[in-house]
């Protein structure tokens, strides 16, 4: 899993990767200074580097938490995951991995790492969703699954709840027959009035048939199938009227050529009246489908993948307005996005350049006027990262680390944290 979306962008950052760890040298750390126009005061906004730390166990003991989910609490942060390591150094200076995939989570709160345990008789996990239900309460999504080589077949999908650290529901999730459930490319987890809903592609012979949303309410499951194209990714907007309605990249049958779109479905309907965000070129598809909710204005960002190039888009607009998608990173090859609580919308890109084989982790501001760059910084992570904001004008990013300079390399969990200030 500590991977990049595509194997033309796995050579792209391994080569960079390989640069910097010793053939021409890197930049150094810290993020370069940038300053750009914030749209809501007309002022300039900038963001620094102010923290940088390993996940590290009371006792000392190195973290690592596949960066799947992570959500702000007070004072820091839940990240959730799978697969999660600790580390213990020997006298000699040696490390061993111990506690293998015992863990599922971890909550990182003023410095201090609490770890959450996985369930009781839930086997291996793959991949975890997880949403606040207030008072600290937790809805978690759980994959459990059985490897075989290179095969990883899924046995099943468990909810399960927690509060104070310790697990008070679990509960199998129906899986309708005929396929199995795309939980990779799945929505977040979704707290709303209601309860809490996913939405998530469909798998048969191979390929995706379609999408299906869950939802729990009062306690009880409902599920149905909300799309039947080939699906690649999917996600959950908020809807005008506090509801929640599903996005969907995938083939689009009302384009020739076998063009993939986005497209956000109105709630409870079908692909006929969807409204359509974005068209791609033929052979690009669509990926890291994430909604932003701030409030008076609404943001949507997607990757888009094909010809060899990998490029991040985004829309921002007011809710009664009708805004034109734009370009935030023409070289992204994954990327996150985070709304902070005094409503400064982000995108977080890992930028590579193939001439160059410059590799960094950008900050872009998102508003009306574009998504310039406030902050740039070597790349540190192996592979996918997730971000976070806590604290009005803050900002963390979170994910693997590795230093094969190291006598004994190991992966762990990198905290980065980047103070905004708007002037």
């Amino acid at each position: 899993m500590l991977a990049t979306p595509s194997k033309h962008n796995r050579i792209r950052a391994a080569a960079a990767l390989l640069i910097c760890y010793g053939l021409v040298g890197c930049a150094p750390s810290g993020a370069a200074p940038f300053s750009t126009p914030h749209g809501a005061t007309g002022g300039v906004c900038r963001a620094e580097e102010s923290q940088r730390f390993g996940l590290a166990l009371p006792d000392g003991d190195p973290l690592y938490v596949e960066p799947q989910a992570i959500h702000p609490i007070e004072g820091g942060f839940l990240i959730a995951g799978a697969p999660t390591y600790e580390w213990r150094f020997a006298s000699d200076g040696s490390v061993t991995r111990v506690n293998d995939e015992r863990f599922v989570g971890a909550f990182v709160r003023n410095g201090t790492v609490q770890t959450v345990d996985k369930p009781q008789g839930l086997r291996s996990v793959g991949w975890v969703r997880l949403a606040p239900l207030g008072a600290d309460r937790w809805a978690w999504l759980l994959q459990e699954v059985k490897r075989e080589g290179d095969r990883t077949e899924t046995t099943r999908i468990v909810y399960a709840e927690s509060q104070g650290g310790q697990w008070t529901t679990s509960e199998d999730l129906i899986v309708p027959p005929g396929g199995q459930l795309h939980f990779p490319t799945s929505s977040p987890l979704t707290a709303s009035g209601r309860g809490v809903a996913w939405v998530v592609p469909f798998h048969a012979d191979d390929r995706t048939i379609g999408a299906m949303l869950y939802e729990r309410v009062g306690g009880t499951w409902s599920f149905r199938s909300v799309a039947e194209d080939w699906i690649d990714e999917v996600a959950l907007f908020p809807a005008p009227n506090g509801g929640l309605r599903v996005g969907v990249g995938g083939l689009d049958e009302d384009h020739e050529y076998q063009r993939v779109s986005l497209r956000i479905l109105p709630e409870g309907g079908r692909d006929a009246r969807a409204e359509r965000v974005f068209v791609a070129e033929p052979g690009d598809r669509v990926r890291s489908i994430r909604a932003m909710d701030t409030g008076p204005n609404v943001a949507t960002s997607w990757l888009v993948v094909g010809r060899g190039e990998s490029v991040q888009w985004a829309l921002w607009g007011r809710r009664e307005t009708t805004s034109k998608p734009l370009v935030v990173d023409p070289s992204a090859i994954t990327s996150v996005s985070v709304v902070t609580p005094d409503e400064i919308t982000l995108i977080v890109t890992h930028h590579v350049e193939d001439e160059t084989s410059l590799q960094e982790l950008r900050v872009h501001h998102l508003g009306p006027t574009g998504a310039p760059v406030i902050a740039a910084l070597p790349h540190p992570f192996l592979g996918y990262f997730t971000a976070v904001s806590a604290e009005p004008g803050e900002v963390t990013v979170v994910g693997p680390e590795f230093d094969p300079r190291a006598a004994h390399p190991f992966v762990r969990s990198l905290v980065l944290r980047l103070s905004i200030s708007c002037t």
